[in-house]
C-alpha cells in the first residue's frame, strides 16, 4: 500500500514536470538560431494622450527610408509589409495550358534582400544578394515552391511567374529553405518592397504619412557592433518627433527597440498573427511542477519515517553483522531509486494522455513524439536522480541512526523512533495541504475574474449577434447593398447593418486627431470605428447627447465616446456637440454630432480609451442580430444556411465565414480560461497527492494504536470518540495550512488581478469555502480507515498483548 502511494504521488509529479519541461523548452527555443541575434531588434511605436499608452508593432512607412538616411549605428534595416493575396499559377503541359488559383494565400510579405541576411536563410536557387532588387520579383520557400510548381527542381522554378490578385504579375527570382528551428518568422513568399513603393499600391499604406501607424507595416534592424540600443532608441524617437513636427517637451510619440528574444513573449506588440507565449505563465507552470514533485517527495518522506520503527530490528541486525552506515544509506536510497524509476516509467505513458487533455493549452507542435527524444531522456534521468535524493536521503539517514544494542535488547520503542520525527512530519503535512489550498483559492479567484469579465456590462449588446466580413478585394458597393437587403429580409433576422469592426474586436485602427480649444491645439491618438444609425441600434450603444452618424459616402460626422469628451475638456457631453475635429484619415474638419457612453473595445485588462465612430463608406462587414422569435442554435443555423445561399449567389467562389460576437469577446480571455483549467487540475492533483499521503499516515497510525483503541473500547469509548481521536490531529494540520495559505494566496492573487483595470475584489467566502472543502476532503480520507479501526473487535488486539 505504501509503495503504491509513493509511486502514484511521484508519477503524478514527474508527469507534470515532463509536460511542463516540453512546453518551456519549446517556447524558449524560438529564434535562437540566428547569427548575432542579440543585435537584432524590432522598431515599435508608442503614443497616447496624458497617462495613456498605445502600443503598436508597426511604424510610419517613411521610417523605412529615413532610418537608413538619417540614423547611424544600424548595420541592416529590413522593412516588412504583411499581406494576403489570391495567387494564380499558369503551367503548360502535354494536356495544354492550365491555371490554378490559390485563395487568400497567407504568409506573404513585401521586403528587401536584407531580410535573408538578417535571418540566415539557406538558398536553393537564385542570387541571394539581388533576388529582390527590382519591382515584381518574388522569392519562395521550398515548401511553397513545391505547391505552385510540383515536381520541379528549384533551379527550374527561376523565371516562372505568379499572378497576385489578377493585377501583380511577378517573376520568381529565388528559392530558399524555410527556417528549420522554432521561429515566429514563418513567411513563405517574399515580394520586393519596390513593388509597392514604385506603384499605386503605396496609396494603400499611407506611404508618406508620419502620423499613421499600421501593425502590418513593421521594421527590423540589426545594430552595428558596440552600438547602444538605449542611444539608438533616443535617436529614433527624435527622428519621429522631428518629422511629425511635434514639441519634444510635450510629445508622447516614441519609437522603441524590442529585442528579437522578446517577440515570442510580448503580447502587447504581438508576433505575426501567431501564438504569443507568456513568460509569467511559463514560470508559474514551473512552480506548479516543482510543487507537485515536492508533494510526491513529502509523501515518501512522511511514510518512510513513519515506518522507521518497523525496520528497526532489520537495521540492528545488519549493523551487528558488520554493515556500515554508508552501505545502509545506499540500500535505502536504492529502494527509493527503484520506486522513482517505476514512477518515471508510468509518467512517460501518462504524458500523451496529458498532452491530449490540455491540447487547447499546449501548442500543436508539441506531440507525443517529443517525449522520446534525447533532451527528454536526459531530463527524466536528472529528475529521477534529484527526486530520489529528495525523497530517500533524509529517511535513510534517520533510519540508519538507530543503535543496534538498544534495538536488539528490546529497549527501542515506537515512541522513541518517532519522537524526533513527528513534528517534522506535521510540518510536511501542513506544507502539502497549504499548497493544495493555495491552488484551490487561486482557482476560485481566477474563475471569479473570468466570470466577471464575461458577464460585466461592457456597454453594448453582445448576445445573439453575428457578423460576416465581405471580400476586401471586391469593392462593389452594389453587391454589399444587395447582400445586406437579402439578410434583412430573412425571417430570423431582427436587424442588420453595414459597418466596419464590431464594438469590441482584436483589430485596432487609430490616428492622431486634433482639436483647437481656442487657446492651443490638443492632439490625441483616437481609435476609430465606422458605422451608421443601425450600427448604434443593433449593438444598443447608448447616446448621452446628440445623435448617431447618418449614412454618407464620405467621412462627414463623428460620434465620440465620453472618455474622449472629457479629455477634450467638456464638462457635459452636450457641450461637445457641434465642435470640429481636425485630422485622422479624412484630413479635414469634421463636426461632432453625438457623444456616446463608454464601452469596452478590448478586454478588461485595459482601460477605456478615446474612441470615435465615423460615418462614411469604409464598410467591409455586415452585422446582424437574430430575432427573438428565432432563438436557439437550431433556428440560428437555419438562418445562417439561408444567408450562406445568398452569399454564394453574390460572391460565388468566396468562402462564407461568420463569427458570433460573444465568442470573439470570450477569445480575449482565452489565456485566463486556460489558466482556470490548469489551476483546476493542479488543485485536484495537489489535493489527491496530499490525501494519498494522509491516507498512508492514518493507516500507519491506526495500526500502531490498535491496542490503545482496544483498551479504550473496553473502557467504554464509542466509535465516534475513537474516530474523533484519530482525526482531530490531522484536521488541525489542515486548518493550520489554511491559516498559512490564505494570506499568501491573497497577496499573490492581488498582484495577478492588478493586470486587469476592471477587476473583482477578492471575496472572503473564497477562503471559507476552501477551508471547509479541505477539512471535508481530509475527513473523508481519514474517516474510512478510522471507522474500521474503531469498529474492530478489541478482543483480537488485546489477545496479542
Amino acid at each position: 500500500m505504501f509503495s503504491l502511494i509513493n509511486v502514484a504521488g511521484l508519477a503524478i509529479g514527474i508527469s507534470a514536470a515532463l509536460i511542463i519541461f516540453l512546453l518551456v523548452q519549446f517556447d524558449f527555443s524560438f529564434d535562437k538560431q540566428h547569427k548575432d541575434a542579440g543585435r537584432i531588434y524590432r522598431v515599435v511605436s508608442e503614443s497616447g494622450p496624458r497617462n495613456e499608452v498605445y502600443k503598436n508593432p508597426g511604424v510610419p512607412v517613411p521610417m523605412f527610408t529615413a532610418i537608413e538616411n538619417e540614423v547611424t549605428g544600424i548595420e541592416t534595416a529590413v522593412p516588412i509589409i504583411m499581406k494576403s493575396y489570391d495567387v494564380k499559377v499558369t503551367s503548360t503541359s502535354d494536356s495544354g495550358i492550365s491555371t490554378i488559383k490559390y485563395r487568400d494565400n497567407a504568409k506573404l510579405i513585401y521586403t528587401n534582400n536584407n531580410y535573408f541576411k538578417l535571418l540566415n536563410y539557406e538558398w536553393e536557387a537564385g542570387n541571394s544578394g539581388h533576388a529582390l532588387d527590382n519591382p515584381l520579383q518574388t522569392v519562395l520557400t521550398e515548401e511553397r515552391a513545391n505547391v505552385y510548381f510540383p515536381h520541379k527542381k528549384p533551379a527550374d522554378i527561376i523565371g516562372k511567374q505568379l499572378l497576385y490578385d489578377d493585377s501583380l504579375l511577378t517573376t520568381v527570382t529565388g528559392v530558399v529553405k524555410a527556417l528549420k528551428e522554432n521561429t515566429d518568422f514563418t513567411f513563405k513568399e517574399f515580394v520586393s518592397i519596390s513593388t509597392v513603393s514604385t506603384s499605386a499600391l503605396k496609396n494603400n499604406y499611407n506611404w508618406d504619412q508620419w502620423n499613421a501607424v499600421n501593425s502590418d507595416l513593421q521594421l527590423f534592424v540589426k545594430l552595428s557592433p558596440g552600438i547602444s540600443s538605449k542611444k539608438l532608441t533616443a535617436d529614433l524617437t527624435g527622428l519621429l518627433i522631428k518629422h511629425k513636427d511635434e514639441d519634444p517637451a510635450t510629445s508622447n510619440s516614441k519609437l522603441l527597440l524590442q529585442p528579437l528574444s522578446d517577440i515570442h513573449f510580448n503580447a502587447e506588440y504581438g508576433t505575426f498573427d501567431q501564438r504569443v507565449a507568456n513568460k509569467p505563465t511559463l514560470f508559474a507552470l514551473l512552480i506548479v511542477a516543482l510543487f507537485l514533485l515536492l508533494l510526491g517527495c513529502i509523501n515518501f518522506i512522511n511514510l518512510s519515517t513513519a515506518q522507521a520503527s518497523e525496520r528497526a530490528k532489520e537495521i540492528g541486525i545488519r549493523k551487528t553483522i558488520g554493515a556500515f552506515k554508508g552501505q545502509l544509506v545506499k540500500q535505502f536510497l536504492m529502494e527509493t531509486v527503484i520506486l522513482t524509476i517505476a514512477a518515471a516509467v508510468i509518467s512517460i505513458f501518462l504524458a500523451p494522455v496529458i498532452l491530449n487533455l490540455f491540447s487547447d493549452f499546449i501548442p500543436p507542435e508539441i506531440n507525443s513524439s517529443f517525449i522520446f527524444t534525447v533532451p527528454v531522456f536526459v531530463f527524466v534521468l536528472l529528475l529521477v536522480i534529484i527526486v530520489s535524493l529528495l525523497s530517500g536521503l533524509y529517511p535513510s539517514l534517520i533510519i540508519t541512526k538507530y543503535k543496534p544494542a538498544s534495538v536488539l535488547k528490546g529497549q527501542f520503542t515506537s515512541a522513541q523512533s518517532s519522537k524526533g520525527n513527528n513534528n517534522f512530519r506535521r510540518v510536511l503535512t501542513v506544507f502539502q495541504f497549504g499548497i493544495a489550498q493555495f491552488f484551490i483559492i487561486a482557482t476560485l479567484i481566477v474563475g471569479q475574474q473570468v466570470y466577471y469579465s464575461l458577464s460585466k456590462d461592457l456597454g453594448f449588446k453582445k448576445d445573439a449577434i453575428a457578423y460576416i466580413r465581405l471580400p476586401w478585394k471586391d469593392k462593389s458597393q452594389t453587391k454589399k447593398s444587395v447582400l445586406l437587403q437579402k439578410i434583412k429580409s430573412q425571417e430570423g433576422i431582427e436587424l442588420a447593418c453595414l459597418a466596419n469592426s464590431a464594438p469590441s474586436s482584436p483589430n485596432t485602427m487609430s490616428s492622431d486627431i486634433r482639436y483647437f480649444n481656442g487657446k492651443n491645439d490638443m492632439e490625441t491618438d483616437v481609435e476609430q470605428k465606422y458605422g451608421g444609425p443601425d450600427y448604434f441600434k443593433l449593438y444598443q450603444l447608448k447616446l448621452l447627447a446628440g445623435r448617431a452618424t447618418m449614412p454618407s459616402d464620405t467621412i462627414s460626422e463623428y460620434v465620440i465616446n465620453e472618455t474622449y469628451s472629457k479629455i477634450l475638456g467638456f464638462a457635459q457631453p452636450a457641450d461637445a456637440i457641434g465642435k470640429m475635429l481636425d485630422g485622422g484619415m479624412s484630413g479635414y474638419k469634421i463636426p461632432i454630432v453625438g457623444v456616446m457612453a463608454d464601452f469596452h473595445t478590448k478586454s478588461t485588462h485595459v482601460a477605456i480609451k478615446p474612441l470615435l465612430v465615423a460615418s462614411g463608406s469604409r464598410f467591409n462587414t455586415i452585422h446582424f442580430a437574430f430575432s427573438k422569435t428565432a432563438e436557439g442554435t437550431v433556428a440560428w443555423q437555419r438562418t445562417l444556411q439561408k444567408i450562406e445561399a445568398d452569399w454564394k449567389e453574390i460572391y460565388p467562389g468566396e468562402p462564407f465565414e461568420y463569427t458570433f460576437f460573444d465568442e470573439s469577446i470570450a477569445a480575449f480571455y482565452k489565456t485566463e480560461t486556460n489558466t482556470v483549467k490548469l489551476l483546476k487540475w493542479s488543485s485536484a492533483l495537489a489535493v489527491f497527492i496530499s490525501c494519498l499521503g494522509l491516507l498512508g499516515l492514518v493507516i500507519f497510525m491506526a495500526n500502531k494504536r490498535t491496542k490503545e483503541i482496544g483498551v479504550r473500547k473496553v473502557l467504554g469509548a464509542t466509535t465516534i470518540q475513537i474516530v474523533s481521536m484519530l482525526s482531530k490531529d490531522f484536521i488541525k494540520l489542515v486548518l493550520i495550512a489554511l491559516v498559512i495559505a490564505s494570506p499568501l494566496a491573497y497577496y499573490f492573487m492581488s498582484k495577478w488581478l492588478q493586470d486587469f483595470v476592471y477587476r473583482i475584489n477578492i471575496p472572503i467566502w473564497v477562503f471559507a469555502v476552501t477551508g471547509i472543502g479541505a477539512v471535508l476532503i481530509a475527513f473523508a480520507t481519514i474517516s474510512y480507515q478510522s471507522i474500521n479501526a474503531a469498529r474492530a473487535n478489541p478482543v483480537k488486539s488485546l489477545r496479542t498483548e
